[in-house]
């Protein structure tokens, strides 16, 4: 799809890219590194520490987090135009997805990660010269490393599991009850790494919950870590367990095999090494028990459908080409023809 043909000219734009979480890091980041090489004048902020006096000419943001849609409710009152990345995915066992959809209709240019998403974006009303698939950017290049005192770990699993937002404390509290006691059961001799949920409703809860399992039974629990850090981590698991939207865009780089539970990423696209099970003991036991049997094979990349090599590039080269922003404020809602 052909994008801001009638912006394009030479510019000397003042970029802000905003980081919610841990959640979009990757992707904004190489976001930022893109502009700069493409010599646009970018400044990389989080949500809480944006001062709006600096003018800024354009904001990049990226994904569905709570965070972000706060902050892009300001942008938007400040008349600055948006540039939303990852946009159009479906989510549908969380409230993400009606904050991502939301964040979308508050943008005013679009890099969704792969077509069908393009065509739910259009399908809100977006126009479709607005809109360009590009892939996600946290993927173009993953850069990892391995702490030592996790190369002496051996053989291990990765365990990141998220609150359900839809539910209460007391449930998101059975949830995690139920993957520990699986885990238990599957695991063999593999230590667990355990690395502590995002700050949703619920959160709180899991994380106490999972570090007391962690210290009980003898695996590690981490509350985060550096991006290189937990990239590492992930490249040589023999398995990422839990609900994690790196299990989309991260895990299928490096090969590692996803056991995905629940409904939380419900209508991403998967790679071939992604397995969804519901939150049953039973159905978790023997997906995992299947997988690890099949791990070593399986760790090499087989494709990732989020990765196109380039995804940050095509995102800054479009924004530079930007001659004059403001107009991109100047929105007509798209009607699809059917």
């Amino acid at each position: 799809m052909k994008i801001l043909t009638q912006f394009v000219g030479k510019s000397e734009m003042r970029v802000l890219c905003v980081s919610g979480s841990r959640a979009d890091q990757g992707g904004i980041e190489a976001t930022h590194q893109a502009l700069i090489k493409k010599g646009v004048d970018s400044e990389l902020r989080n949500v809480g520490n944006i001062a709006f006096s600096r003018n800024y000419d354009l904001a990049v943001v990226l994904g569905d987090r709570f965070e972000v849609l706060h902050t892009v409710f300001d942008i938007f009152i400040n008349k600055m135009p948006i540039a939303h990345l990852s946009g159009g995915d479906i989510t549908e066992g969380s409230q993400d997805d009606s904050m991502r959809h939301a964040i979308t209709k508050l943008s005013h240019l679009h890099f969704p990660t792969n077509e069908e998403s393009a065509k739910r974006i259009i399908q809100m009303g977006e126009e479709p010269w607005r809109v360009k698939v590009v892939g996600y950017p946290g993927v173009d290049n993953p850069e990892f490393e391995l702490k030592e005192e996790f190369q002496k770990l051996g053989s291990y699993i990765l365990l990141v599991w998220h609150p359900n937002t839809m539910a209460t404390e007391e449930q998101a509290l059975i949830e995690a009850t139920i993957i520990a006691n699986a885990l238990e059961v599957a695991r063999g001799h593999r230590k667990v790494v355990v690395i502590g949920p995002n700050q949703d409703a619920g959160g709180a809860v899991i994380a106490k919950f999972l570090k007391q399992w962690a210290e009980f039974t003898g695996n590690m629990y981490i509350d985060t870590l550096p991006r290189p850090q937990y990239l590492g981590l992930l490249k040589f698991a023999d398995c990422l367990i839990g609900n994690s939207s790196s299990g989309f865009y991260e895990a299928p780089s490096f090969g590692t095999p996803v056991l995905d539970i629940g409904d939380r990423q419900k209508g991403r696209i998967f790679s071939q090494r992604v397995f969804n099970v519901g939150l049953n003991s039973r159905d978790i036991d023997n997906t995992l028990f299947g997988i690890l049997a099949e791990c070593k094979r399986w760790k090499s990349s087989s494709g990732n459908p989020y990765q196109t090599g380039n995804a940050s590039e095509k995102i800054a080269e479009t924004i530079a080409k930007i001659k004059d922003p403001k107009k991109l404020l100047e929105k007509r809602f798209f009607t699809v023809k059917h």
